[in-house]
């Protein structure tokens, strides 16, 4: 019983005499001497999808970019009323490139698209070129075929479907400064992606 009494005296003169050291409570809990700056932003508006600054500036979902040999980008857009567009190397957008809305969009009323391979006979011209994808940018193409006129060109190539109700698909391929189609590969009249010689 003497060694347990003098245990406690001990354990006791032992709390007492000194002091206990702890960690300080981390900022924020509300008992630090240093408030945390903590902000938290819940947004429920779906407004990342609203445009940003100039109408002009804002895309469409992108689902593709090639760069161009002059450091411009070649950017493709998913969403069915919007074209190809090219950004300079300021990051603009470049109003030199395309149609009047200044993006790849259509093939034009008069001639469509100059050489056309697998086609089926079907007219290219007054098309539509939405939902496009995979820009791809080749340069010096040169094509040996019979029905194509094309010869040290640079042409961009991309994947896209027609404004119509037969929603057809082809691969286009554009100008450098995308206002002239110079080829399509694959454009039907009905709903089948490629005719049977060229799929």
């Amino acid at each position: 019983m003497r060694y347990y009494k003098l245990i406690f005296i001990f354990l006791f003169t032992l709390f007492i005499s000194n002091k206990l050291y702890s960690k300080p409570v981390p900022p924020g809990a509300g008992e630090g001497d240093v408030k945390a700056n903590i902000l938290i932003l819940l947004d429920s508006s779906d407004s990342m999808k609203n445009d940003v600054g100039a109408t002009d500036e804002s895309l469409e979902w992108v689902n593709g970019a090639d760069y161009a040999p002059d450091g411009k980008i070649i950017v493709s857009q998913a969403k069915n009323s919007q074209g190809m567009i090219r950004i300079l190397t300021s990051g603009l957008r470049d109003t030199n490139f395309g149609d009047a809305l200044d993006q790849i969009s259509y093939t034009g009323s008069t001639d469509g698209c100059a050489n056309n391979m697998y086609n089926n006979g079907s007219a290219n011209e007054d098309v539509d070129i939405i939902a496009n994808a995979d820009p791809v940018i080749f340069n010096n193409l040169t094509v040996n075929h019979p029905d194509v006129d094309i010869s040290g060109e640079t042409i961009i190539f991309l994947r896209a479907n027609t404004g119509d109700a037969a929603s057809k698909r082809a691969i286009y391929g554009f100008d450098a400064d995308g206002q002239t189609c110079r080829f399509v590969i694959g454009l039907r009249g009905h709903t089948n992606v490629f005719s049977n010689n060229g799929g």
